[in-house]
């Protein structure tokens, strides 16, 4: 005889499935969370920079035309 504290504490087999899947999701979430703040910091393209050059004024409607128009070859 087991008692209450055999075979995942009074639960069966659902006390260590529970905890399985317990850890897998707070994994998953930490994992996903990661890549979001990652995706956001490292997400610019090259048309993204060329474009907010030209906002902050750091280069001419002529350079970024040509820049724009070298990038689409």
């Amino acid at each position: 005889m087991m008692g209450y504290y055999g075979m995942g504490f009074g639960y069966g087999w659902f006390g260590p499935v529970f905890m399985l899947v317990f850890w897998a999701a707070i994994i998953y979430v930490a994992v996903w969370v990661f890549r979001q703040i990652m995706q956001k910091e490292g997400s610019s393209s090259p048309r993204d920079i060329l474009e907010r050059r030209y906002a902050k004024g750091e280069i001419t409607t002529r350079q970024y035309q040509e820049m724009k128009k070298e990038m689409q070859r």
